[in-house]
């Protein structure tokens, strides 16, 4: 599924800003489901659009709120400074 939403979408970033102009970066992407998985998003290819990180931030915070998504980061931040989680890929980044 990755591979066809990656050939689907060119291997770029899919957002298009109101001038009409698509960005441009194709590398730090992310899978972003249209539809949240908590309001029922599926993970199917019509579903999953390609990302990068300063695209995909802001649609999750539009997504999930923005107080949701800082509780997230911080609890990254932290999880990656304790080492055991750092370890075990527990405190990844959202």
């Amino acid at each position: 599924m990755k591979r066809a939403v990656h050939e689907r979408d060119g291997g770029r970033c899919t957002f298009v800003g109101e001038s009409g102009h698509r960005c441009d970066e194709r590398s730090d992407l992310r899978s972003d489901r249209m539809t949240p998985f908590a309001r029922g998003g599926e993970a199917t290819a019509s579903g999953i659009r390609l990302l990068c990180r300063a695209h995909d931030q802001p649609e999750a915070g539009r997504s999930y709120g923005a107080g949701f998504m800082e509780t997230r980061r911080t609890q990254a931040r932290v999880g990656a400074t304790s080492g055991s989680a750092a370890d075990c890929g527990a405190g990844a980044p959202v």
